[in-house]
C-alpha cells in the first residue's frame, strides 16, 4: 500500500508536471498570438489610414479634373465665341472688299465717261476754235 502510495505521488507529481508545462506552453502561446493580434491591429490601423489619405488624394484629384473640366468647357465656349467672331469679321471684310471693287469699277467707269465727255468737249473745242 505505501509503494502503491508512493507510485501515486509520483504519477501525481508527473501529471502536475506535464499540466504546469502546458500551462506554460499555453500561455507562451497566448502572449504570442496576443503579440501577433497587436501587430495585426497596427497593421490593420495603418492600412486604414493609407485608405483614408488615398480616398481623400483621390477626392481631391477628382475635384481638381472636374475644375479642368470646367476650364476646359469654358475654354471651348471662348474659342467657340472667338471663332464666330472671327467668321463674322472674315464676312465684313468679304462685304468692303466687294463693296471696294464695285467702287473701283464704278469710279473707273466715271473716269471713262469723264474722258469721253472731255474728248466730246475737247472736240466740240477744237471745232469752234476750227470756226473762229
Amino acid at each position: 500500500l505505501e509503494k502503491l502510495d508512493i507510485v501515486k505521488t509520483a504519477h501525481e507529481s508527473e501529471v502536475q508536471r506535464i499540466l504546469d508545462e502546458q500551462a506554460a506552453a499555453i500561455q507562451k502561446w497566448e502572449k504570442q498570438a496576443e503579440s501577433a493580434l497587436q501587430a495585426e491591429q497596427k497593421v490593420s490601423e495603418s492600412l486604414r489610414e493609407e485608405c483614408r489619405e488615398l480616398k481623400s488624394d483621390v477626392a481631391a484629384a477628382n475635384q481638381n479634373t472636374c475644375d479642368l473640366i470646367a476650364k476646359l468647357e469654358q475654354l471651348s465656349k471662348r474659342a467657340d465665341a472667338a471663332e464666330s467672331l472671327a467668321a463674322d469679321r472674315l464676312e465684313d471684310i468679304k462685304r468692303l472688299e466687294t463693296a471696294e471693287a464695285d467702287a473701283l469699277q464704278h469710279a473707273a467707269a466715271a473716269i471713262a465717261s469723264a474722258k469721253d465727255r472731255n474728248d466730246s468737249l475737247q472736240a466740240d473745242l477744237d471745232r469752234l476754235q476750227s470756226e473762229l
